[in-house]
């Protein structure tokens, strides 16, 4: 289906249980929004400058059910990737003239990595459809874990410090 400027309609889709879950879809000149006709509010909205803005929240599942064998992420391993691989300001070539972004690069972060942190890093395919090429995708939002794991050990620090000086 093809639609040329402003357009919006009702798509009904019916899960498992046969509840009916009606979403209203609606573009603009530069987005597209995705809008619950229950409730009103807007789900997510893609632009056509790659973003995708999601209002009410983003998740991956993380239930203890779908998990065994818990351990705590080394500290240091942490702390190690937290030093070895740095931010960077750069430009995308396949997006010409949108400026200088910040982030990182997959295949720094992947060689940083211990193994057990594998899945910060995994594989897309790029392209307009005719000159397709596999590259290297980083999972920016898994990053907080291993964030989290180095804040905790140096917050550790700081209250030993801290202790120290009260003394």
């Amino acid at each position: 289906m093809y639609s040329q400027g402003n357009f919006g309609g009702d798509l009904l889709w019916e899960n498992q249980s046969g509840n009916n879950l009606l979403w209203d879809f609606y573009g603009g000149p530069n987005f597209l929004a995705v809008f619950s006709v229950q409730t009103g509010a807007k789900a997510f909205q893609i632009g056509t400058d790659g973003f995708v803005g999601f209002y009410s929240g983003f998740g991956n599942a993380s239930d203890a059910s779908l998990k065994s064998t818990l351990e705590d992420a080394s500290t240091d391993d942490c702390l190690q990737m937290l030093q070895k691989v740095s931010a960077r300001i750069y430009e995308r070539t396949d997006l010409p003239g949108t400026g200088p972004r910040i982030g990182f690069i997959a295949q720094e972060v992947r060689d940083a990595c211990p193994a057990a942190f594998g899945n910060l890093i995994g594989k897309a395919q790029h392209g307009n459809g005719t000159e397709e090429r596999e590259i290297l995708i980083f999972d920016y939002a898994r990053l907080s874990a291993v964030l989290w794991q180095s804040w905790r050990s140096l917050l550790a620090r700081v209250e030993a410090l801290e202790a120290r000086l009260a003394q």
